[in-house]
């Protein structure tokens, strides 16, 4: 993508800085462009250094002081110059970084796609991304969409159109039309539904939902308020056999309807065919919503009257509470439809709207009259107490060359601080800022120019009386609810429980007791619809449940019904391991404390019932999972990790002090059966001492089954064993007791330390030697065979 950085002016640019009064503000400067087509303006954003201007022919970033910093379009791409198949931009959007977001049109000779700075852009329509740099990041199909429209909130992209047959919405959603049945195939050929889609802001579509009825959904405006909530008004049923209506909608940001209303409709209350056209909608700062909207004859309801007699359209306001409730509106006869202008802003507890007209119009600070055959803009001035409307602003100029009517309209407006930004068209060859300023139109053939205003408007006079006709604290120009009987308490809004209907179900919030119910969902004059009726209070609506009566508190199934609890204090659960190696005869056992059935499973595929206690058996060495719940009901279900270990031969090793005391260490079971010199124990300790008699010390350990074999220890305590010389120095001999045959041969202290220890084979008699280092003192020696052992205390000198 080529982004033009632009220092100096083209020649199609008039560039004005103006520093004196006019007409009450000051006209910071001004600016006008486009091509010899002609061009038109489309959208402001305000941005920290600055603000974005999209035209028709580009996106421009532009300074506070109307510099241009650069610009963005698809000029130097397109393969059909000077046609009306030129790449375009449409609706845009920005996040709190200055990205823009914004709809692509890309009429490129083949279908497909065509890469841009490595940028796949598809042919046809797209939702892109440019930083604040001017650079393109992204580009996501969407294929086959009309009047596209783009908001951001908190991190994501809503887009929000009209298609025909079908939408393809990045490959990720597809949406057909809803067919309508009722009208000749001539009829329905031209009938649009409407789609909402949800991207991230790298590009990734998140959600989509296809929005609209079987007749036509013509898509008028959209707005977006502070939580995300999208508004749109719809004309509904045009181009079809369906009753046309003039509808607005209240989605949220998860894409659900909030509330939906029918504000002017064909052949009732006295109409004719004709229904409002709204060309604007708006969030004002006070939560109320406002449209813009036209009618060509005279359509009328129980609420307001629009009435047309000059060759033209009547216009005006309508306000409406956040609900959708009516509240008041202002309408003007003989106001042009062209360019659907209208377009608002807030300030200063005020509402501006930036329109055209024609003629001469009453306004609540007189009258005004077009200077030339043709529109003219002209800003608004809205008081929010009763909608009283001054003019602020006209702007003129004279028509072109061969030309007597002009066609100048109002486009997009924005406010900061005391700075306003005012935008649109013309096709006068000159168009009047101030006395002093006059932006030259390039365009030639009658076509127009954009041009776009820096204002300073901190001089006019924005004063207001808070006025409160129903004296409830709230004045009128924050009042949504503006007939509060005298004393009921109200809301931040101005309205008490029996003037709302948060759910817009048909009852008041003082009279329901559902006040979250689904919208349109068949609610009972108490406000409740079936899935909100509980009577047993089990979050399981009555016609679900079928245990209607349950103890409000408990833990109950889908059904409604009581779910059994659990108390782990109650339950114990323990493992047997292994009693013989490789016989896998573990055990799992539970118990519990109460007399209720329970089941058990053990590793999601053996199951049994049990009172009191229950057992698995033959269970292999390794983990376990055992889940324990109350059988014959639904309850909570409890689970276990356990392991059965696995059994091996019993062994021991066995270790004399100095004190005569046998220490023995134990392994291969979980009891061990011991038996000293004719004398049995049993334990389940692996450790345990045992003090030895004089002479002979016979020891033996079995475990739980037979199957683990038996250890044995023989301990004789100064044995007959002979030994040379005793006290010795150097060497000892000795003659061992219990035969030849391998004998080991160890040296202890006192507190059972080894300090020597040698093994001989066959020998009649035993030299142990190369003992000269020891210390002088008191030892012991011990002579082993492997099952016998004879000890003897021996001296050092």
């Amino acid at each position: 993508m080529r982004i033009r950085y632009i220092t100096t002016f083209s020649f199609l640019l008039t560039f004005f800085f103006y520093n004196e009064f006019s007409y009450s503000q000051e006209v910071k400067w001004a600016i006008s462009n486009g091509g010899h087509l002609g061009d038109s303006a489309r959208d402001i954003h305000l941005v920290e250094d600055g603000l974005l201007f999209l035209t028709t022919a580009g996106l421009e970033k532009r300074s506070e002081a109307g510099e241009l910093i650069w610009r963005f379009d698809f000029f130097d791409l397109d393969q059909f110059n000077y046609s009306n198949q030129k790449p375009t931009l449409g609706a845009m959007t920005i996040d709190e970084h200055g990205n823009t977001y914004a709809q692509l049109t890309y009429p490129a000779r083949e279908e497909g796609f065509t890469t841009i700075d490595n940028i796949d852009v598809p042919y046809g329509n797209s939702i892109i991304k440019i930083n604040s740099n001017g650079q393109l990041l992204w580009a996501q199909k969407i294929e086959g969409t009309r009047y596209t429209r783009v908001k951001y909130h908190d991190g994501f992209i809503y887009v929000i159109g009209m298609f025909n047959e079908t939408i393809n919405i990045d490959d990720a959603f597809f949406f057909n039309k809803t067919e309508n049945t009722e009208c000749t195939y001539a009829d329905t050929y031209y009938e649009d539904d409407i789609y909402i889609a949800k991207f991230n802001t790298i590009g990734q579509v998140k959600d989509a939902i296809k929005y609209g009825g079987p007749g036509d959904d013509e898509l008028k405006a959209v707005t977006m308020d502070g939580n995300g909530d999208i508004y749109l008004a719809i004309n509904y049923g045009e181009n079809s056999c369906i009753t046309d209506e003039t509808q607005i909608h209240k989605i949220n940001s998860n894409l659900t309807k909030v509330w939906s209303k029918t504000i002017s409709k064909q052949y009732v209350e006295g109409n004719g065919d004709d229904i409002l056209l709204p060309s604007d909608i708006h969030v004002g700062e006070n939560g109320k919503l406002y449209i813009w909207t036209y009618a060509f004859d005279t359509v009328i309801s129980d609420d307001f009257r629009f009435t047309n007699t000059e060759f033209a359209f009547a216009a005006g306001l309508l306000e409406y509470s956040s609900d959708g409730t009516f509240l008041n509106y202002r309408a003007f006869d003989g106001f042009p439809y062209y360019g659907q202008n209208g377009h608002f802003a807030d300030y200063k507890g005020h509402l501006l709207i930036a329109t055209s007209f024609r003629g001469t119009k009453e306004f609540d600070n007189g009258s005004l009259t077009t200077i030339n055959p043709g529109t003219e803009p002209v800003l608004i001035k809205v008081g929010l107490n009763d909608l009283e409307m001054d003019y602020l602003i006209h702007l003129s100029g004279a028509p072109q060359q061969y030309h007597t009517e002009v066609e100048d309209w109002s486009g997009t407006i924005k406010i900061n601080n005391n700075n306003l930004y005012y935008s649109g068209s013309f096709s006068s060859g000159e168009l009047n800022v101030s006395p002093e300023i006059t932006l030259i139109n390039n365009s030639g053939n009658n076509d127009k120019d954009y041009f776009l205003i820096k204002y300073d408007i901190g001089n006019l006079d924005f004063t207001t009386s808070d006025e409160d006709t129903d004296q409830d604290t709230v004045p009128n120009r924050l009042d949504h609810c503006p007939n509060t009987p005298l004393n009921e308490s109200v809301d931040e809004y101005g309205c008490s429980k029996a003037q709302k209907d948060s759910d817009a179900d048909g009852i008041m919030d003082d009279l329901d007791l559902c006040p979250y119910s689904e919208f349109g969902a068949e609610v009972d004059s108490k406000g409740c619809s079936k899935e909100q009726i509980d009577t047993d209070g089990d979050n399981v609506p009555d016609y679900l449940d079928s245990c209607p009566n349950t103890t409000f508190g408990v833990s109950v199934n889908a059904e409604g019904c009581e779910i059994a609890y659990l108390d782990p204090d109650l339950i114990d659960v323990k493992s047997i391991g292994e009693v013989c190696p490789g016989s896998a005869n573990g055990q799992i056992i539970i118990s519990t404390s109460d007399d209720r059935a329970y089941k058990g499973i053990l590793d999601n595929s053996i199951e049994i019932s049990f009172v009191n206690e229950g057992s698995f058996y033959n269970l292999a060495p390794g983990t376990h999972e055992v889940c324990i719940s109350v059988d014959g009901t639904d309850s909570e279900t409890i689970c276990y990790t356990l392991t059965v270990k696995s059994s091996s031969e019993i062994s021991l090793t066995a270790k004399v002090d100095a004190g005569q005391v046998l220490k023995l260490e134990l392994s291969g079971s979980n009891e061990y059966k011991v038996r000293i010199n004719n004398q049995t124990l049993t334990t389940k300790e692996s450790k345990l001492e045992v003090q030895l008699k004089q002479g002979l010390n016979q020891i033996s350990v079995e475990g739980e089954a037979p199957c683990q074999g038996i250890a044995s220890h023989i301990v004789n305590l100064e044995s007959d064993i002979l030994i040379a010389p005793n006290p010795f120095i150097d060497k000892i001999e000795i003659y061992p007791k219990n035969g030849q045959g391998k004998q080991t041969v160890t040296l202890y202290t006192q507190t059972g330390q080894v300090v020597y220890r040698e093994t001989f084979l066959d020998a009649p008699y035993l030299v142990f030697g190369n003992l000269q280092s020891l210390p002088k003192g008191i030892y012991y020696l011990e002579c082993s065979n492997g099952t016998h052992n004879d000890y003897k205390k021996v001296i050092k000198r």
